[in-house]
């Protein structure tokens, strides 16, 4: 199958006693090559998720290529080697996020992905309508990451959250994401990747974090700060936020329904609102699809 653009996929094996505490991920780095084994500690554990990272450019994306389709040969893919293995897509934040992003324009980033929550479902829900077409038993579920970590942001710059916030919101910046980019895998002694940690083991295992292994360079209280706003974003998330739309709902949306443009000028790839109203079986807009509504 042909890579998703900006993406890499995370192959995920059978639950560990306690995900945190082991390395229980694997990235497929180069081709996106999905196969029905990974080895961990020698043992052959058949696939049981695969997270699809989607382009943290969402829009430009679905504007410019052919995202869609890359999401459904990839989630064929992954069922055809793994029957019954759920595939999510995990949803990427702005590439200007922090540390990219500065003091100053904190505010725009928190407001941009919470308002993107809604583009992602309208996503999965299009990636969707496609697998019923097509006859699919499987169904694409959302792993909300760029909402929840802008959840986390906006808790720790705008309120308190103990442990992790700090004098001022660039010393908050600093405590959750330090040098580097929360999305790694590695260095779970970042606040930021642990929360990311969090993240993945309630998505994939739909259970709490609270109370789960927290590695030594984190306190106590600020490991238990990261899995509250964790565990709290994502029941936010499903019970008050998550989003079916039909396409036409999908198209008003994007076209002109949200202030999504808040943070163009930290250098995200250019789209254009208009393209999303387009119909027609001519357009390139993948939400001009509407399915017989008989």
């Amino acid at each position: 199958g042909r890579p998703v653009a900006n993406a890499r996929a995370l192959a995920v094996g059978a639950a560990r006693p306690d995900p945190l505490a082991a390395t229980w991920t694997a990235e497929i780095a180069a081709g996106w090559e999905v196969s029905s084994h990974w080895e961990v500690d020698g043992d052959r554990i058949p696939f049981t998720h695969l997270l699809l990272a989607g382009p943290s450019d969402l829009l430009a994306s679905l504007q410019h290529g052919e995202l869609v389709e890359e999401l459904l040969e990839q989630c064929e893919a992954l069922v055809a080697h793994s029957p019954g293995a759920q595939p999510l897509l995990w949803h990427a934040w702005h590439p200007g996020a922090p540390p990219g992003v500065a003091p100053s324009t904190v505010q725009r980033f928190i407001r941009y992905e919470l308002k993107m929550q809604k583009a992602w479902d309208a996503l999965t829900a299009r990636v969707n309508l496609a697998a019923v077409q097509r006859g699919h038993a499987w169904r694409l579920r959302n792993a909300p990451a760029a909402y929840c970590v802008a959840r986390l942001v906006d808790h720790a710059c705008n309120d308190h959250l103990p442990g992790i916030s700090g004098v001022d919101t660039a010393a908050t910046l600093a405590a959750i994401f330090g040098e580097g980019d929360c999305a790694g895998t590695q260095g779970t002694g970042v606040a930021g990747t642990y929360y990311v940690q969090c993240l993945r083991m309630a998505m994939l295992h739909r259970r709490s974090p609270l109370g789960a292994w927290h590695p030594p360079t984190l306190t106590a209280e600020q490991a238990g700060s990261l899995q509250q706003v964790a565990w709290t974003a994502l029941l936010d998330y499903h019970n008050w936020y998550a989003w079916t739309p039909t396409m036409a709902q999908a198209r008003a949306y994007l076209s002109g329904d949200a202030d999504l443009t808040a943070l163009e000028h930290l250098g995200v790839r250019r789209w254009t609102p208009s393209f999303f109203r387009q119909t027609g079986p001519g357009s390139a807009n993948p939400f001009a699809f509407d399915p017989d509504p008989g």
